[in-house]
């Protein structure tokens, strides 16, 4: 008799759902937040005139967007990315072969810098492709 009543409860526990029902509100995310579905991605590519040589000896090229904002400087990220012909997109700041890829951001302002490790002079870097991707605070 215990077992038939074990089975008539566990199949009443398998039969209150319905396929399709929805289920309760999951919890909130981290910090009570959310995330961020404002995640803005703009692509690139330089010349060789975009190029200034600085007193340093290295490469400097300003890229102006607007969508690096205070509030992104505050509490956001910014993410650059060069495009590299064998490796796909790489994520900066890079070292390779004693060649230095940084950048730096000011609000409106994405500043990619282009040196050799030894201080010497580089060549004018010429038609590179960056992705900066900029998540705002969520």
């Amino acid at each position: 008799m215990k077992k038939i009543l074990l089975l008539l409860l566990m199949a009443s526990l398998f039969t209150n759902c319905k396929k399709g029902d929805t289920g309760p509100q999951g919890e909130p995310g981290i910090n009570g937040k959310n995330g961020s579905a404002n995640i803005q991605n703009y692509t690139f590519t330089t010349t060789t005139a975009n190029w200034l040589l600085d007193q340093n000896n290295v490469y400097v090229y300003n890229y102006p967007l607007s969508a690096i904002t205070t509030n992104v400087m505050d509490q956001g990220a910014v993410m650059v990315y060069i495009k590299d012909a064998t490796a796909g997109w790489i994520a900066m700041p890079i070292t390779q072969q004693g060649v230095q890829i940084n950048f730096a951001v000011r609000t409106g302002i994405l500043e990619v810098n282009y040196s050799l490790s030894s201080g010497a002079a580089p060549s004018n870097p010429g038609g590179q492709q960056f992705r900066v991707v900029i998540i705002p605070n969520a």
